[in-house]
């Protein structure tokens, strides 16, 4: 998938920003996740930590800190964010769509899976794999708000990963098979504060993730066409 505006110019910035000195980068970092704290958009924050990278190279060119060239930087911070906060709802909507869209049909993939893995081994041990027929329908109000938890996590505390590159992909994959361990024990706990007769009626055929995949792909791609579109006509 070609990358939109958005996504070439963080590229862009994040690959600048490691080459700076450890100090000059964790400077930025503090500014960005205080923008993203402040709900200026994502584009607009880029924008502005493409700025900054300049400033920062500039800077060590000549012997010195940002830090030190900004001044105080909270008032800096705050400066920024009056100056530069524009309504974006719209962004944000499209953005969350896509990347919780996204999320939720890469952890229904997995779980889906899961279950067909599962069904293979009961079929070679010769057990009929319907006994496993179905899941909770609690399980899909829970799929829906971690995957939204992380799509938070992704917005407002991504720059504190204490690895970058192909290190953070990595922890952000242990994370993601915590996430899916938590779905697994989730519906269990859930399971014990209800009657037998109330979960049967709860019970859902594991053939329900197929819609769900769609669904979830459908909106992703939906809200990925429409953040890429609503990118276009920002002015670089």
């Amino acid at each position: 998938m070609k990358k939109n505006r958005w996504q070439q110019l963080k590229y862009d910035n994040e690959n600048k920003q490691w080459k700076l000195e450890p100090e000059n980068q964790e400077t930025l970092e503090e500014i960005i996740r205080f923008l993203y704290h402040e709900k200026v958009g994502v584009m607009e924050s880029e924008l502005i930590r493409r700025d900054l990278i300049s400033m920062a190279q500039e800077a060590e060119k000549n012997g010195e800190k940002l830090k030190t060239r900004l001044g105080d930087m909270e008032a800096f911070a705050r400066e920024l964010v009056s100056e530069r906060k524009k309504s974006c709802k719209e962004e944000r909507l499209y953005y969350s769509l896509w990347k919780t869209g996204k999320y939720l049909y890469i952890l229904w993939i997995s779980l889906a899976g899961i279950i067909f893995v599962n069904a293979l081994s009961m079929i070679r041990a010769g057990l009929d794999p319907g006994i496993a027929e179905g899941v909770n329908f609690l399980f899909i109000p829970y799929c829906i708000l971690l995957a939204f938890l992380i799509y938070s996590y992704d917005i407002y505390v991504q720059n504190l990963f204490p690895l970058k590159g192909t290190g953070g992909k990595v922890l952000r994959g242990i994370l993601v098979v915590g996430f899916l361990f938590l779905l697994n024990v989730l519906p269990r706990f859930t399971a014990d504060l209800w009657s037998s007769e109330t979960l049967e009626i709860l019970r859902v055929p594991n053939l329900i993730y197929l819609p769900l995949i769609l669904a979830a792909w459908l909106v992703s791609r939906w809200g990925y066409l429409r953040f890429s579109q609503y990118v276009e006509r920002i002015n670089l």
